[in-house]
C-alpha cells in the first residue's frame, strides 16, 4: 500500500513539472514576435490580393474571398468601399466558390454614377459550400485623377449565414490599388517618407510633420491627403488636402472632430496619403 501511494505521489509531481516547463516554455517565447501564438488559419473574409498596383485606364478585377476556416456558408450579405475618385466600379459577378454550389442566388447594389461603395447579397439554394474561395469578383477601371492615386478597398460591413442560419464569426481584411503616375516623374519612394508627431501624448493640440523628399528635374508637388482616424477607422478630422512640395510640411490638430466638439480621451491615428503609398502614426489624447 505504501508502495503504491509513492507512485502516486511521485506521477503528482512529475504532471506538476511538466506544467511547469511547458509554462516556462511560452513564457521564453520572444515579445518581438506577437504572432508566435496567433494560430496558423484564422476565419477572414478579405480583398484578395491585398495590394495591386495598376496603370491608369487599365481594367482589373478584385475578389472577396473566405478563408478555409469558413466552413457550411448558406449565405452572405457585404458591403466593399473605396474612393471612386482613384478607381470606378464597372461590374460585380458571382466567384467560383458559390458558383460551385448545384444552385445560387447573386445580387449586386451599385448606389449610381461614381458610387464609393457596392453591396452585394449572394445565397447557396442547394446545400452549403466551404472555403477557401472567391465570394465575388469586382471589375474596376483605373482612374488618373483624385486627390491621392491610391484607394483603401474595404469590406465596411458583411454577415455570413451557415446551413443553420446562424451567423459565422469572422474576421475582415482589407486591401488597397495603387495607380501609377503617367507623367514619367518617379513617384517618392516609401522608404523616403516620414511622418512624426509631437508631443505624444499630447492635451490639447498635437503637431503633425510630413517629411517629402525632392524628386527631381520636372517633378511636380505631391498629392496629399491627411486624416485622423479611430482605430477602427472611422474619420474623425481631415486636416488637409492637396499639393505639397518637397520637404517638412507640419499639420495641427485641436483634438476636435469635423463638428468642431472636443474628442475624448484616447488612440487615435494621423493617416497621410500620398503617390507613394499610405503612411500612418499612432496619437495618444489625454483629457
Amino acid at each position: 500500500m505504501r508502495k503504491e501511494r509513492g507512485k502516486g505521489v511521485n506521477k503528482t509531481r512529475l504532471a506538476i513539472f511538466a506544467g511547469i516547463l511547458i509554462i516556462v516554455a511560452l513564457a521564453s517565447i520572444p515579445v518581438s514576435n506577437p504572432t508566435a501564438l496567433v494560430p496558423l488559419f484564422t476565419d477572414t473574409l478579405s480583398v484578395c490580393p491585398d495590394s495591386t498596383w495598376k496603370t491608369v485606364g487599365e481594367i482589373f478585377d478584385l475578389g472577396v474571398c473566405v478563408s478555409a476556416g469558413i466552413t457550411n456558408l448558406k449565405g452572405y450579405n457585404v458591403t466593399v468601399e473605396f474612393d471612386s475618385s482613384v478607381i470606378e466600379i464597372l461590374n460585380v459577378v458571382e466567384g467560383p466558390l458559390p458558383k460551385s454550389a448545384p444552385s445560387s442566388f447573386f445580387w449586386w447594389y451599385d448606389p449610381g454614377v461614381k458610387s464609393d461603395s457596392v453591396r452585394v447579397n449572394g445565397a447557396i439554394l442547394d446545400g452549403t459550400v466551404n472555403g477557401p474561395g472567391e465570394l465575388f469578383t469586382l471589375t474596376f477601371k483605373a482612374l488618373h485623377h483624385g486627390v491621392v492615386n491610391t484607394t483603401d478597398i474595404c469590406i465596411r460591413h458583411s454577415a455570413l449565414r451557415d446551413g443553420a442560419n446562424q451567423p459565422i464569426g469572422h474576421e475582415r481584411r482589407c486591401g488597397f490599388v495603387e495607380v501609377e503616375t503617367t507623367t514619367g516623374v518617379e513617384p517618392p519612394r516609401p522608404d523616403d517618407i516620414r511622418l512624426d508627431c509631437y508631443p505624444n501624448p499630447f492635451n490639447p493640440s498635437i503637431t503633425l510633420v510630413l517629411s517629402l523628399p525632392e524628386r527631381g528635374a520636372g517633378a511636380t508637388d505631391t498629392a496629399v491627403s491627411i486624416g485622423v482616424y479611430t482605430p477602427d477607422g472611422r474619420l474623425v478630422r481631415t486636416l488637409f488636402s492637396g499639393d505639397v512640395n518637397p520637404g517638412e510640411r507640419r499639420f495641427a490638430w485641436d483634438g476636435r472632430n469635423t463638428a468642431g466638439e472636443e474628442a475624448s480621451s484616447g488612440v487615435y491615428f494621423a493617416v497621410a496619403k500620398t503617390e507613394a503609398g499610405t503612411f500612418k502614426t499612432k496619437l495618444v489624447l489625454v483629457r
